[in-house]
């Protein structure tokens, strides 16, 4: 893993000893102190400035895609086969979420991007094409839009701006 910190436009680079010999597939920061990453066998790690501890031992072992986070304690991950997980206390423990479930409709493949706008606020992006939302920190999700699966649309990354505007991409 690498870091930069310069005011020149990202022209130098730092390493960061990677926590471990995984896949990584996703990262999040909000100043480059604490890190968490998530990748393959649901590896999640947490760096703290010094050291990387693992997170979430054997909670899931699916491949994990994404990451968000709006304060070193409130982070949301997501992967595998409908797997979504968050934390409000900076790892210590992990609430696994029903995201991808709704009446009679279960979505069948893996939300590959996550993003938080506030701890309330979530949205994730599954590779079937749906972006599903909460505005209840996880408690209650609904459909926010679905895209053309048909057609081969899959969402793979997702930033939320503000409270109507967002991005996504397949």
């Amino acid at each position: 893993m690498y870091k930069t910190n310069t005011a020149s436009v990202f022209s130098s680079w730092s390493t960061i000893t990677s926590p471990a010999s995984f896949q990584i597939n996703g990262v999040a920061t909000l100043d480059g102190t604490v890190v968490y990453v998530v990748g393959a066998s649901g590896n999640v790690y947490k760096y703290s400035g010094t050291s990387w501890t693992k997170q979430m031992s054997s909670v899931t072992s699916e491949s994990l895609y994404s990451i968000s986070m709006v304060s070193n304690n409130e982070v949301f991950i997501s992967g595998g086969a409908n797997f979504v997980a968050k934390t409000i206390n900076g790892g210590t423990t992990w609430s696994t979420l029903s995201v991808f479930t709704s009446g009679t409709t279960t979505y069948t493949r893996p939300p590959h991007a996550i993003s938080m706008l506030t701890s309330s606020v979530v949205l994730v992006g599954s590779a079937s094409g749906s972006i599903r939302q909460t505005i209840t920190s996880g408690v209650k999700w609904t459909d926010a839009t679905s895209l053309a699966s048909s057609a081969g649309r899959s969402i793979l990354c997702l930033y939320v701006f503000s409270s109507n505007v967002g991005i996504a991409g397949e």
